[in-house]
């Protein structure tokens, strides 16, 4: 997309993924967006007999599934569930809940991208 104007310096402005480059007379705008998924808000809790785990991922778009992996020692992890992405540009939230397997579990999120490539979450526990 091109904007004419009738002056204007040269300057680059990034706001928002929005990168800007302005020449004389005219302004280019080109959208670019992260090369990743953002994992946020990842909670986890213990109530009763069940684990609940929620979070929410920014540039979910390109996402193409989530691995929930757990551990009882925090060291060896194995795959406690797996989940497809929406196709819901922007950010989404997801859940996840499984049967306590022990007092002290821990957890975290392998998020596999369109490309391939592997992004894990932080460690959360619950107790």
């Amino acid at each position: 997309m091109k904007i004419v104007v009738l002056s204007c310096l040269v300057f680059s402005i990034v706001l928002n993924h929005y990168q800007v480059y302005g020449k004389r007379n005219a302004i280019t705008i080109a959208i670019t967006e992260p090369a990743t998924a953002i994992i946020k808000n990842l909670h986890c809790r213990m109530q009763m007999d069940r684990v609940f785990l929620d979070w929410t991922i920014n540039n979910n778009q390109l996402v193409s599934q989530i691995e929930v992996e757990s551990s009882t020692d925090g060291k060896n992890y194995a795959m406690a569930g797996f989940i497809f992405s929406t196709d819901k540009r922007g950010s989404d939230a997801y859940n996840f809940y499984e049967r306590a397997k022990a007092a002290r579990i821990f957890y975290r999120l392998k998020i596999v991208h369109k490309d391939q490539a592997v992004r894990y979450s932080d460690i959360v526990s619950a107790a």
